[in-house]
């Protein structure tokens, strides 16, 4: 007499199929039995039921959303706020812009001073021709041109170049 391990079901003499196989659940009777034998894990904890609505992706949404808004926020601040602390030790004739009206760039350059009280000294090469022979000894090619600190020349307006010429020169 043959019972299953799995089932245990009592094989009848008079069963069809093969004799390593229970005919009421058709297991392997060998394999059933070996795996009883191995012994068993501890028994996992259940897991937690899923939150409606996905609570995870929702946070790590929310987590991700604050990350951009500090680090896109902290770094336009911190490009307006260094423009501020410069601009209380930038003197009248610190700054000389050579350009002329109508010159877009320029104009950008003139916002971008007023914004931020920049004090600097503007020369209009078409108007002047003081300021139009100075601008061609500065060698540069185009308006607006910049001399900072009567030394250094900035061709055109950047205001990342131009604030690193303005740190460079004061620390010099």
């Amino acid at each position: 007499m043959v019972v299953c391990p799995k089932c245990e079901h009592v094989r009848p003499p008079d069963a069809t199929n093969p004799e390593w196989q229970c005919p009421a659940c058709g297991v392997c009777y060998a394999k059933v039995a070996a795996r009883k034998a191995e012994p068993t894990a501890a028994p996992r904890a259940p897991a937690p039921p899923p939150r409606p609505g996905g609570g995870s992706t929702f946070v790590w949404g929310l987590i991700a959303v604050v990350c951009l808004i500090v680090l896109f926020g902290t770094s336009e601040w911190n490009k307006s706020s260094r423009w501020t602390t410069l601009a209380k030790h930038i003197a009248p004739g610190d700054i000389v812009m050579y350009a002329y009206d109508g010159c877009e760039p320029a104009s950008a350059a003139r916002e971008h001073f007023q914004n931020y009280d920049i004090a600097y000294t503007e020369c209009d090469v078409q108007k002047d021709a003081q300021c139009y022979r100075q601008w061609q000894a500065l060698k540069t090619k185009g308006v607006p041109a910049f001399l900072i600190y009567g030394k250094d020349v900035q061709a055109g307006f950047s205001k990342d170049a131009l604030y690193k010429a303005l740190v460079r020169k004061r620390e010099e």
